[in-house]
């Protein structure tokens, strides 16, 4: 543990990996796996078997949950409805592959949901949904 903090404050003077390696005996690639370690050791406390980096993906998406209820409660909520029925199918004509797209740009901008969120709605995976949304 304290040999992670020097190597961490050896790496905010800016030395490199390479450096810190030869300093402490071991190869740069070691020196980064101990670097990386640190940053994984975060463990929610609902879910305690999971380690997680910023938020845990099982929070994250009960916070979903939350947020999609709250977007039922708007005036609009019959034509999203509606529009996620439509686009749950496995149809791939290229209206239907746009719909969805502008679908996944609405869920993810102005309401701030998970891909994996999204993907739940539409029945897709959620890689397919970063596609949608970073796609062309």
């Amino acid at each position: 543990m304290q040999r992670r903090i020097k190597m961490q404050r050896l790496r905010e003077k800016g030395m490199k990996l390479r450096e810190i390696g030869k300093r402490f005996g071991i190869t740069q690639e070691r020196v980064r796996q101990i670097l990386c370690s640190g940053i994984k050791t975060s463990i929610c406390k609902k879910h305690p078997k999971i380690h997680f980096i910023e938020k845990c993906r099982l929070c994250k998406v009960e916070e979903d949950r939350k947020k999609f209820k709250v977007l039922l409660k708007e005036s609009s909520k019959q034509s999203i409805l509606d529009e996620i029925r439509r686009l749950q199918g496995r149809g791939r004509t290229k209206n239907s592959v746009l719909r969805r797209c502008l679908l996944v740009r609405l869920l993810r901008d102005k309401y701030k949901l998970s891909f994996l969120f999204i993907g739940r709605l539409l029945n897709r995976h959620y890689s397919t949904i970063i596609h949608y949304y970073y796609g062309k």
